[in-house]
């Protein structure tokens, strides 16, 4: 009788468990909301496409768009794309203006810039400028630099003019470069004369190479260096280095107040060991770091890890 009773108020216990734990589960679950799919509002917009710039935009079909030709000045050849709702009120989303490489002296001197920060349109480095321009107006521009122009995206209704510029594409842009240089181990100059290395930094020396314009040009150098891609008249030169490392890759890049902190992945602990190799190993790495002007000071993450006897 006792085991039966038991038996039966254990059963009770469990389903009492089982509602209650239902209940709150019902009551606390986090609701399962279904996401909507976001929908592209420039889908069903115009497109404008010009050969001769070699650009595209699109723009709400509801809005026109205006060529501006007025000759000489600052803002003498464009485009206006603006619409008008009523007769009282009359829109622009966006307006854009083309002018040659040397007018940016004569653009910059027409404004008082508050802010000039970096923006990237369909892979294209440029300056976003804000501030106030010679007749006292707001100045909201994005310049960006392609086929010997500048592309000159004035903003006039904030949110149609960021749906446009993201739509905006270069037609066969050039891809933007600068120079850069690798510092690595010269043999020839390291030479002592009699055929044995002095492992000396300053046989450290550059080689020039070209990268894509980013907003990481340091990151992009780094990167390149541990790669060691050198033309066979470089080898003669007496370039050579120990690097490409086996599994040693660029983690982070930290730049604050002029130092440079840099991260390194080394699961195979090959940037330690030989005071002469890890000696010329930490030249390559610092002088190739050192020539970007904004670098003052060079530090390694975790501090003592990297490039120790």
């Amino acid at each position: 009788m006792f085991q039966k009773g038991f038996s039966t108020i254990l059963v009770v216990v469990i389903m009492l468990v089982v509602v209650v734990g239902g209940v709150f589960t019902w009551q606390y679950w986090p609701e399962q909301v279904e996401q909507e799919p976001v929908e592209d509002i420039t889908s069903n917009w115009q497109t404008y496409r010009d050969q001769g710039y070699n650009i595209e935009i699109k723009y709400p079909k509801d809005m026109g768009m205006q060529q501006i030709d007025a000759g000489q000045g600052i803002t003498s050849r464009g485009l206006v794309f603006k619409t008008s709702y009523t007769d009282q009120e009359n829109i622009t989303g966006l307006s854009m203006f083309f002018q040659s490489f040397d007018m940016e002296g004569v653009m910059r001197e027409a404004i008082n810039i508050d802010s000039e920060t970096e923006i990237i349109i369909d892979g294209v480095v440029g300056s976003e400028i804000k501030g106030i321009d010679q007749a006292g107006q707001m100045v909201d521009e994005i310049w960006l630099k392609q086929n010997d122009l500048i592309f000159i995206l004035k903003r006039k209704h904030q949110e149609i003019s960021d749906q446009m510029i993201s739509t905006f594409k270069f037609i066969n842009k050039e891809i933007a470069t600068r120079r850069i240089q690798l510092y690595y181990h010269n043999t020839i100059a390291d030479d002592d004369g009699n055929g044995f290395m002095k492992c000396d930094p300053d046989s450290v020396l550059p080689v020039e190479r070209e990268i894509p314009v980013t907003i990481t040009p340091i990151q992009d150098t780094i990167k390149l260096l541990l790669k060691n891609e050198f033309s066979l008249r470089e080898k003669d030169e007496g370039f050579s280095s120990e690097l490409p490392l086996s599994g040693v890759e660029l983690s982070g890049v930290n730049l604050e107040s002029g130092v440079l902190t840099l991260s390194f992945n080394d699961p195979n602990h090959v940037l330690n060991g030989g005071s002469c190799r890890v000696g010329i190993l930490r030249a390559e790495v610092t002088k190739t770091a050192l020539q970007f002007p904004e670098v003052e000071q060079i530090k390694f993450k975790p501090e003592f890890s990297y490039f120790q006897p």
